[in-house]
């Protein structure tokens, strides 16, 4: 006997397999599309880095309007701080304090 037969005497059991069959297809979009969102954070965090070093001033306006979705204020703040900390030791050979 095969499998659809048995599924068409046992209603019920399709029914548990339709709905764990579902389950299943649920959970793998929602990993695709955490997957997804993961991806296009680190475009937008590899871009606002460039951002940072060609366009240094309309960062701050790529990141309202490109990546408030993706990144918070405190990543955005984070970034920002590491890139000037590194311009600085590398334009003026000083390490400059965060404060």
């Amino acid at each position: 006997m095969n499998i659809a037969k048995i599924l068409d005497i046992f209603p019920f059991w399709r029914r548990r397999q339709e709905k764990k069959y579902l389950r299943e297809r649920s959970r793998q979009a929602r990993e695709l599309l955490l997957q997804r969102w993961r991806e296009k954070r680190v475009l937008l965090l590899q871009c606002l880095r460039e951002k940072f070093e060609g366009d240094f001033l309309t960062a701050y306006e790529f990141y309202q309007t490109e990546c408030t979705d993706h990144l918070s204020f405190e990543e955005y703040k984070t970034e920002k701080s590491a890139y000037v900390r590194s311009w600085a030791f590398g334009a003026l050979d000083l390490t400059p304090d965060l404060e």
